[in-house]
């Protein structure tokens, strides 16, 4: 949620939520994660496109595949703790 981006700072503790692979359900892919970074965001891409508000989490491996598998779906958003 690129409004809600402003919230976070390093060392935030956050639940990233996301849907399910089915589409159907929605929920926490990952769980009590650590915001790592914050880059400012881009002006454009090489191809002119916007890069959407992002923030940098520490995962292990699991908690990645999850997120990936979420953001392979929809848009993946956050929690705070």
């Amino acid at each position: 949620e690129p409004t809600a981006l402003p919230l976070l700072r390093v060392g935030s503790r956050i639940d990233v939520l996301g849907a399910a692979a089915n589409g159907a359900d929605y929920g926490v892919a990952a769980s009590d994660v650590r915001v790592v970074a914050i880059p400012a965001p881009s002006e454009g891409g090489v191809l002119g496109g916007t890069q959407g508000a992002l923030a940098l989490v520490e995962v292990d491996s699991s908690q990645a595949s999850a997120i990936a598998a979420a953001a392979s779906v929809s848009a993946v958003s956050f929690a705070l703790r």
